[in-house]
Parts: structure tokens; sequence; C-alpha cells
């Protein structure tokens, strides 16, 4: 009887993991949809569910908490930003270190964001002048109260020889 009882234990353990997870399927359907070949499914340490994908020249991790669903991390390198591609049809893909919506071009976006840092190294330029002008125009207030200082101490002097 205890051996009867290891034995149905034993196999209801091990049939677990092959039970289907609906949200591991499609994860790995659509990554198999954009074009990565060699997909594996594991555990971590912490019972979450790592998906690696591998496939053409990108690769890609995706972490999910199988309790809630969630994506905990989608992380993956691509040789040609261009090509990477998001993971549920957001309309969205990165080009780089960007998000980019699918239309545009992301070199437009690379133009803004040189023109912005441009914008603001120009101010910080003219911030700089500003404080060199001000410095000038301190020098000059100073000077102006040192020349006026002495006006008066000759005026005093001058009195003193009257006396």
């Amino acid at each position: 009887m205890t051996r009867r009882t290891i034995v149905a234990l034993a196999f209801a353990v091990l049939a677990n993991p092959a039970q289907a997870d609906p949200l591991v399927d499609r994860v790995t359907d659509q990554l198999a949809q954009q074009g990565y070949t060699r997909i594996v499914v594991s555990r971590t340490f912490l019972g979450r569910i790592r998906i690696e994908a591998t496939g053409g020249n990108a690769e890609r991790e995706i972490i999910l908490n199988p309790r809630t669903g969630e994506i905990l991390r989608d992380y993956w390198e691509a040789e040609d930003a261009e090509d990477a591609v998001g993971l549920i049809g957001t309309g969205r893909r990165v080009a780089g270190d960007k998000t980019v919506e699918d239309g545009e071009d992301p070199e437009d976006e690379e133009d803004d964001a040189e023109d912005e840092e441009d914008e603001a190294d120009d101010s910080s330029d003219d911030e700089a002048d500003d404080e060199e002008e001000d410095e000038e125009d301190d020098e000059e207030d100073d000077e102006e109260d040192n020349e006026e200082d002495d006006e008066e101490d000759d005026g005093e002097d001058d009195e003193g020889e009257d006396d």
C-alpha cells in the first residue's frame, strides 16, 4: 500500500511541470512569430518563469510572475535596433535606448534629441556669458566705490589742513 502511495505521489509531482500554462504558451507563441527559433522555459530560484529565446541576431530573456502573469523583466539585445519588436503588440518598438511609435523614423527622434542637446549647450553658454558680464559689472562697481572713497578721504584731509 505504501509503495502505491509513493509511486502515485511521484507521478503527481512529476506531472505538475507538464501542465500547460496559458501565459507561457502565449508568450512563447509570440516569440516564435517574431522569429525566435530557440525558446527555453525554466524556473528561477524564486519560482518565477524565465523564458530565454534566441534567433536571428537577437537574444531575449523574459521573466514572468506565474501568479499574477506580470512581466517582471523583458531584456533583449539586438545587433540592429531597427529589428527589435515589443513583446505584446502595443504599436511600439525600441530603437536604441528610445521607444518609437510604429511608422515613425527613429533617426528623426535622434535629430530632435541632438537639437535639444545643442539648445541646452547654448543656454549654458549664455549663462556663462551672463556670469562673466555680472563679474565685470561688479568689478566696475567696486572700482567706482573705491574712487568715491578715495575722493571722500582726500576731502577730509583737505579740511584737516585748513584748521
